[in-house]
């Protein structure tokens, strides 16, 4: 085989290899969007506190990739 042949044989493995890969991922994201979309209100993002809200770990993680630039 010429060499110009495989490597186009390979960039098509390796395309749909990549499209294989972001549609399995656009699909795990959807899924999760879908199925947590109820959950996510006001209360549950800005409540204080170690049983509900996630305000303080999302400035949390603000901090570290802030300090960690």
């Amino acid at each position: 085989m010429k060499q110009k042949t495989k490597d186009g044989i390979l960039y098509g493995i390796m395309i749909l290899a990549t499209g294989i890969i972001l549609a399995t991922l656009l699909w795990i994201l959807f899924y999760i969007v879908s199925n947590g979309i109820g959950s996510i209100n006001f209360a549950f993002i800005f409540s204080p506190g170690t049983e509900k809200g996630i305000f303080a770990m999302i400035v949390t993680t603000a901090w570290l990739v802030a300090v960690s630039l």
